[in-house]
């Protein structure tokens, strides 16, 4: 589940606690009871002060009582007419609302005064507030350029500073460039119209880039003139010409000079003049140094003009990953296989065509680590809705946080991450739903629907959701509702325990609301506990799986011999108490050759 879509849940948790009459406030404080009514959202506004605004330009209003996921009425009154404007949030306390571009254009320029209303609305509960709203009307600018930055580099935006240039909804403010390029291998003549891209509030910077179709990618010198020209709503106004010089510059990189990266990790390389994607050409980062292994029995390795791989980003962002090939053994000669550091230096290329140009090398010292195994878990609305059935769903988060308690316990010594938002820093992870009923019809608990047994972890890329037709169109994942079995009323599945029904009774009854005390805050402390280890427990079982176990196979392929709170056992060798945490012995774990595999392909050190 993504973060926007938890908040939302839990904003709706929150509201049908109060409106249930539990005595306790929010820490946002956005909704407030009043004594006539427990339906009402306290909405506040401050007054808005827009500041020039054209027809279809955007402004911001402020206050509290926006809660997430609520739907948004902003209507704006004036000269005794009431307008409906198009509103979206903008961060916590704002939203942006949108100047109608009709109105815009049929209204005079000048001072207007109004009064700007507010209606939020999420569920059953409701609330609005009125406040004042003044702005500076306008319809048209005409723009002036200032100055432009002393360099510039193909792909790559750079800043320039004006004056009444446009913002988003009102138009475009475009850049017009023309003049010579003086080279060492010749003259380019230019002529570049360019939309300019981040007008600040201001509207006095904004960025642009040269298009390399164009400029092709040979450094030099430009010599030429440019002017700024508003295409609004109402008009197109032009600036003045302004005669403007700058560098043109060739691909370099400025950073990092130091880090560290495991496998599969993205490092962002920074710096200009990269080419890539849509844009036609691409870039090259190429590696001269030493490799010096972190196991000292192993010796250091040379290298010259290697190839590494990236991922371009934009034209002042590349992102490097390791992504080597592991022999039988869990090893490799490819960079990103054995802990270490490269010693060197990291050298651009752009090529273009026929063009190539060399950038300056940039001195590095990169850290590799051991492999890391990062784990999304994606939580999905059937999840959350599902728990009702076990009378959990008012506290779903205590919920999750124990899910995640017993696979980070499980996976304690290994090298592995659990993470609840998608990953930003790794090209490569792992991907685990959780969702609510089994799709796949069989009553599973949890299901490892990937390709194969990936001995070594080559791929730390696994997708344990959804349907894979190489794993005869099974589903994966784990299927909470799959977990009402282990009921002795449900049927017969042979786990089922009378345990299950006494620990869950009480709260399917009567389900659990947050803040509750004495004898039911055990009760449901005790059910979040077990079901927490049921789901976290399976996960760690099937995300097992994914990273190749077991080692020796005992209960058919892909599992264990059967033995005494083994992860890996199959699932009919692994009885109700040790699934749910409540073994006296204490909770299941990986054989001992099945973690000495794990330490091996995810070691912390």
């Amino acid at each position: 589940m993504s973060q926007r879509t938890f908040a939302a849940l839990h904003a709706l948790t929150l509201l049908a606690l109060l409106m249930g009459g539990i005595g306790c406030s929010t820490p946002t404080e956005q909704l407030a009871m009043r004594p006539e009514s427990v339906n009402v959202i306290n909405v506040v506004l401050e007054p808005v002060d827009v500041g020039l605004l054209l027809p279809g330009g955007y402004f911001e209003i402020r206050g509290q009582g926006f809660l997430e996921g609520a739907t948004l009425n902003v209507s704006l009154t004036v000269n005794a007419q009431r307008y409906e404007l198009n509103a979206r949030p903008q961060s916590l306390g704002v939203i942006e609302a949108q100047w109608p571009v009709n109105l815009g254009l049929s209204s005079p320029a000048g001072a207007l005064i109004g009064e700007l209303e507010v209606g939020v609305r999420l569920a059953d509960a409701e609330g609005n507030a009125t406040t004042t709203w003044r702005a500076e009307l306008a319809q048209r600018l005409a723009p002036q350029l200032s100055t432009l930055s002393a360099w510039s580099a193909p792909a790559t935006e750079r800043p320039l500073s004006a004056a009444r240039m446009l913002r988003e909804g009102e138009g475009q403010t475009l850049l017009s460039l023309e003049g010579r390029l003086l080279t060492e291998s010749g003259d380019v003549m230019i002529a570049q119209s360019v939309t300019l891209t981040h007008v600040d509030e201001a509207r006095q910077v904004a960025l642009w880039s040269p298009d390399p179709a164009l400029w092709g990618i040979v450094p030099g010198q430009f010599e030429g003139r440019a002017r700024l020209i508003n295409q609004a709503h109402a008009g197109v106004d032009e600036g003045p010409v302004v005669p403007v010089s700058f560098s043109y510059r060739s691909p370099q990189l400025t950073g990092p000079l130091s880090a560290s990266l495991s496998r599969g990790q993205r490092l962002p390389l920074t710096g200009w003049g990269f080419l890539g994607g849509d844009l036609g050409g691409f870039t090259l980062i190429n590696f001269t140094g030493i490799f010096e292994p972190l196991d000292t029995l192993k010796s250091p390795r040379e290298l010259r003009d290697h190839t590494l791989q990236t991922t371009w980003r934009s034209g002042d962002e590349l992102t490097l990953t390791l992504s080597p090939t592991l022999d039988d053994d869990c090893e490799g000669d490819d960079l990103g296989a054995t802990p270490g550091v490269l010693i060197g230096t990291l050298t651009p290329s752009v090529i273009l065509g026929e063009q190539q140009v060399v950038g300056t090398p940039l001195e590095v010292e990169l850290e590799v680590l051991p492999t890391k195994q990062v784990v999304y878990l994606s939580f999905l609305p059937a999840f959350t809705d599902s728990l009702r059935l076990f009378g959990l769903r008012n506290v779903s988060g205590r919920v999750v946080d124990e899910i995640i308690r017993v696979l980070t316990r499980d996976y304690e010594g290994v090298n592995l991450e659990v993470r609840r938002e998608v990953p930003e820093d790794f090209e490569e992870f792992s991907i685990v739903e959780i969702g609510g009923p089994d799709p796949n019809a069989q009553d599973l608990f949890g299901l490892d629907n990937t390709t194969g047994l990936d001995v070594c972890n080559q791929r730390l890329n696994d997708y344990l959701a959804g349907r894979n037709a190489d794993s005869g169109g099974t589903f994966g994942g784990v299927f909470v509702e799959s977990f009402l079995n282990l009921s002795p009323r449900r049927g017969d599945n042979p786990l089922a325990d009378p345990l299950f029904d006494e620990i869950f009774d009480p709260i399917i009854n009567t389900p659990a609301r947050a803040g509750e005390e004495g004898e039911r805050a055990a009760q449901i402390t005790r059910a979040v506990r077990v079901l927490g280890h049921l789901v976290g427990n399976t996960l760690s079982h099937e995300i097992g799986h994914s990273l190749g176990l077991p080692m020796y196979p005992g209960c058919g392929q892909y599992h264990n011999a059967p033995g005494e709170l083994q992860i890996m056992d199959c699932g009919r060798d692994r009885p109700f108490l040790e699934r749910a945490g409540l073994d006296p012995r204490g909770p299941a774990v990986w054989t001992e050759e099945n973690k000495l595999y794990l330490q091996r392909i995810l070691p912390l050190r």
